[in-house]
């Protein structure tokens, strides 16, 4: 099925005047998931949707391929899209429900074993719900229930599943702490033996531990 019916064919982010609508479309992420023996990927796009591939050949077909599964329009650029088991996550900008003219981080997660679920929502607080005050630029998840965020504000976030701590009191991600270091947006995250590494648009990686949210190491 499709989810696009919002989708604005001229959607743009507005990068000023010469800003191409094809731009929109380029991948800005990419997330392997593989199930029951199958690999299949998940794209984001700054036209505001994110996409599922299998990479499977078709039926009497030879060679690599992706043939699109399914896309679904979030409601703004998607920039980084992450995997953990059977959770898949989406980080993008959209406006706000109770603001219409402001823009904020958002994170939405699946469930892939009940895909037809909405999505849940990772919110700072019941008053605050989206992820960030800016885009969310880079993700990082675990098989375990643990998220962090990093966003285009410098800070990290970290996340952890919890039966009622989601919105209204639901099954969700609740917010545990906020990681403060970096001096521009936060573009890449990857967890390593206890160890978080981040990396920014400030030019330094930074090695964080991840039991107390304090910075491990700076490299320059």
């Amino acid at each position: 099925s499709d989810m696009n019916k919002d989708a604005k064919p001229g959607y743009s982010r507005g990068y000023g005047a010469n800003s191409k609508v094809k731009d929109n479309h380029k991948v800005t992420s990419v997330a392997v998931w593989e199930t029951n023996g199958a690999i299949k990927l998940f794209t984001g796009s700054h036209d505001g949707k994110w996409r599922l591939w299998n990479t499977a050949p078709p039926v009497g077909g030879n060679g690599a391929t992706l043939t699109k599964e399914f896309e679904h329009f979030v409601g703004g650029p998607v920039d980084t899209v992450h995997v953990a088991s059977h959770y898949f996550f989406c980080g993008f900008e959209a406006s706000l429900t109770e603001a219409p003219d402001a823009k904020a981080g958002m994170v939405h997660s699946w469930n892939l074993n009940m895909a037809q679920d909405p999505p849940m929502e990772l919110w700072m607080s019941p008053m605050a719900k989206y992820a960030g005050s800016g885009r969310i630029r880079s993700l990082w998840t675990t098989s375990d229930g643990r998220v962090w965020s990093g966003g285009s504000d410098g800070m990290i976030r970290q996340w952890a599943f919890n039966p009622r701590g989601g919105p209204g009191g639901k099954a969700g991600f609740a917010l545990i702490r906020n990681m403060s270091g970096h001096l521009g947006a936060v573009t890449g995250l990857a967890l390593m033996k206890g160890v978080l590494w981040s990396g920014g648009m400030d030019g330094t990686v930074r090695l964080w531990n991840v039991e107390s949210g304090d910075e491990a190491h700076l490299i320059p």
